[in-house]
């Protein structure tokens, strides 16, 4: 490829670089599921690169997609919960004490980390 940069509008630095960060999204899922290979790391680099090259702009997120994967995760709390489990079948009193317990505790955690994050968007001003 040209090492030579290429001048590109503004509109199309963001085109791109919502696209290259569309690639990437898609990589990480790759390795996500399990994909090791030099290729993918080749191709999330030079990923990398082009966008360095072009100055693309990658959009910012939105304030609140933080916030709603941690309330997502705040309610699969709730569906850890022996009540929330009857429907698959009733669980032994000791397996339901200890599921509860941890239900409890994960959603603790959870909420802790959702006043938290908030907490921080207050202190830097945003809105999420």
């Amino acid at each position: 490829m040209s090492a030579r940069r290429e001048r590109f509008s503004e509109t199309h630095r963001k085109i791109l670089g919502s696209r290259l960060q569309g690639i990437q999204k898609k990589l990480d899922e790759a390795r996500e599921l399990g994909l090791q290979s030099e290729t993918l790391t080749t191709l999330y680099a030079e990923v990398e690169q082009l966008k360095g090259e072009v100055e693309a702009i990658v959009p910012p997120r939105p304030p609140h997609l933080l916030r709603t994967a941690l309330v997502e995760a705040l309610t699969l709390t709730y569906e850890l919960r022996p009540r929330a489990l009857g429907a698959y079948g009733s669980l032994p009193e000791e397996s339901a004490s200890y599921l509860e317990d941890w239900a409890l505790r994960l959603g603790q955690l959870a909420g802790r980390l959702i006043d938290e994050v908030e907490g921080e968007e207050r202190t830097d001003g945003g809105d999420g």
